[in-house]
């Protein structure tokens, strides 16, 4: 296998630049986020934009592959907070992947309940100098719960 190339810096100009993702439930894909970064940040700051925008608790490990093929470990990005892996999130920048638009990858949050999103780079534009980054630009449809069994289970405590 070749080595993976280094995508822990972007390019000089790439922290003027947005990239602008849809961000879809892979389960529900009427269900989607657009959340901007700039070409400097990387897919760990990604991730959080993702989680701000679902209202998920960034309580899980997540990962990235950029092949949008679950078991290509030679195209994933993992959370910096699990060990062993090859490559993590904290050290690409989405400047530096050589992304293309409307080729998806999926994100994956939750290695046990496995929310899996379907990621599109939409547009690469100039970044807004007051903005903040990541930040959500649309959403479409109401996320649902991280734990919808928590609610069930609750009620079914107060019966028994």
């Amino acid at each position: 296998e070749p080595p993976r190339p280094d995508v822990s810096q972007a390019p000089p100009g790439e922290e003027n630049k947005e990239y602008l993702f849809r961000v879809a439930l892979k389960w529900r894909p009427s269900t989607w986020r657009a959340i901007a970064v700039t070409g400097d940040q990387t897919l760990a700051e990604l991730h959080l934009g993702i989680q701000d925008a679902f209202d998920w608790d960034n309580d899980h490990l997540y990962m990235f592959s950029l092949s949008n093929r679950l078991g290509d470990t030679s195209s994933a990005y993992y959370d910096p907070r699990g060990e062993g892996w090859d490559a993590y999130a904290d050290q690409a920048a989405i400047g530096a992947l050589g992304l293309r638009k409307n080729k998806p990858f999926c994100y994956l949050f939750d290695f046990g309940d496995m929310l899996e999103h379907e990621v599109r780079l939409v547009d690469v534009r100039d970044a807004n100098p007051e903005a903040s980054y990541p930040r959500v630009v649309e959403t479409h449809g109401n996320a649902p719960p991280q734990y919808p069994d928590w609610d069930d289970d609750a009620e079914d405590d107060e019966e028994e």
